[in-house]
């Protein structure tokens, strides 16, 4: 659904220094994935694991975050 900066940025940073951000991800009502590592799959880039944070319905689903540091 969205993805969004974390933490503070002052000034210019190195450009080889990664970034954090949390990415908001929206699944079916009808579905609960536990807070935990799932492996997911997409066309592009194959497989990999991702852990994932329920964080609560909204009008068209569950949402989950998953951070990147």
């Amino acid at each position: 659904i969205s993805a969004t900066g974390l933490g503070e940025s002052a000034g210019e940073e190195p450009p080889d220094r990664k970034r954090p951000f949390s990415i908001i991800f929206r699944g079916p009502g009808d579905v609960l994935l536990p807070q935990r590592i799932h492996k997911m799959q997409h066309d592009k880039i194959g497989s990999f694991e991702l852990f994932l944070v329920p964080i609560g319905p909204d009008e068209k689903g569950l949402r989950y975050e998953a951070i990147f540091t």
